[in-house]
Formats: structure tokens, C-alpha cells, sequence
């Protein structure tokens, strides 16, 4: 079997398994999992965070994000833009979302300019697998990847955000992936990097 389609049949396999989750365990899993950031060091850091609109089963960062506001956060989003390039922008007062080409929410209307990508301090992402050595699954379409390897090595904590049901034995790594600083679920915080180890 290729890698490839591992990764083919690894993504079907944990997309399912987050689809399987019910209403109310997917609600306690972003209650805990907000705990355990908020209680790790990286509610420290979090200056200027990226969020994301969860979809798919994926893990909720709303009550997160809510939290994070409460401490003085800026929150931004990504957005898709032309040629496939992906940017992040807050969003403003009387802001609108709207559904991009993937079926995603994204700021809409009234947006702010693009943030630089040395301004945001942790870049949390969604999750549709992941592995012990920080190998991220993603969706497939690679936009995350290579918007961090666009952006040289000044990049943010990158943290996947996931359900613990989403963590595989092992991903194949394509040459292209960025791996996680660290992945939060609902149970623990996972660090990989030396970077993300000073805030476990």
C-alpha cells in the first residue's frame, strides 16, 4: 500500500470516527478541551490567535475562543482567497461570514486587513488525524501546509485542535507537511516540539 492511500483510508477512517460522536460528547469534548489549553502555558502566549469554524465533526474551539476574548486575545480566521492562497482576518464589528469554496465559514462583508504571519503567536488548527511524532492529517487540500512553508521559518505555535478518538498510531509525512508544536484534546495537551514542551 502506498502512502497515499494510507492517507486515503486514514482520512476516511477518522473523519467517521469524529462523525460518530454525539451532539452532547461533542460539546464536553470542547468544554475539556478549552480547559486544558486555558490551563497549559499557552493561554500565556496567546496574543493574536487563529481560529477556525468547525465543520465535519471536527472539535468545536468556541467555548476557546470565547475564553481567549476574555483575556484580551485578538482572534482571526482563514480565509481562501484567489489562486488557492489562504490569508487570516479578523473579524469586525458588523462582520458577516460566508461560506467559501470549500463549505467552510469564513469572515465575510466587512473584514480586516490580512494579519501578518509573524503577528500571530499560536495558529490552531483543525484535525483529521494525528499521530505521536506531530504529523498532521488534514483534509487533503494542503492549504494550511503551504501557506506555513510560503512563510519561511518565522511561523506561529502551531496546535491542532482534536478529539483524542482522532489520534492515529502512526501518518505517513509527505514532504510537504509542517508538522504540529503540539495537538489539544479534550483530555491532554500533546507537545512535540521544544517550543510547545516550556508550555506543558
Amino acid at each position: 500500500m502506498t502512502d497515499t492511500v494510507l492517507r486515503r483510508r486514514l482520512r476516511r477512517e477518522f473523519r467517521a470516527r469524529r462523525r460518530a460522536l454525539s451532539h452532547l460528547e461533542q460539546q464536553r469534548h470542547a468544554q475539556n478541551a478549552s480547559r486544558v489549553f486555558m490551563s497549559s502555558g499557552l493561554a500565556l502566549l496567546s496574543r493574536r490567535v487563529s481560529g477556525y469554524f468547525a465543520t465535519d465533526g471536527e472539535l468545536d474551539p468556541d467555548a476557546l475562543i470565547a475564553r481567549l476574548r476574555q483575556v484580551g486575545a485578538e482572534l482571526v480566521y482563514p480565509v481562501i482567497g484567489e489562486r488557492r492562497r489562504m490569508t487570516f482576518r479578523a473579524l469586525l464589528k458588523g462582520y458577516a461570514l460566508r461560506l467559501n469554496r470549500l463549505g467552510i465559514w469564513e469572515p465575510g462583508g466587512r473584514v480586516a486587513p490580512a494579519a501578518p504571519p509573524w503577528s500571530i503567536s499560536i495558529m490552531l488548527v483543525p484535525v483529521v488525524a494525528f499521530d505521536s511524532a506531530g504529523t498532521r492529517l488534514g483534509r487533503g487540500g494542503g492549504y494550511y501546509d503551504a501557506y506555513l512553508n510560503s512563510i519561511g521559518t518565522r511561523r506561529p505555535l502551531l496546535v491542532g485542535y482534536a478529539h483524542a478518538c482522532q489520534e492515529a498510531d502512526e501518518i505517513p509525512r509527505a514532504r510537504w507537511d509542517v508538522p504540529l508544536d503540539a495537538v489539544v484534546t479534550e483530555s491532554k495537551l500533546h507537545a512535540f516540539s521544544h517550543r510547545a514542551k516550556r508550555f506543558g
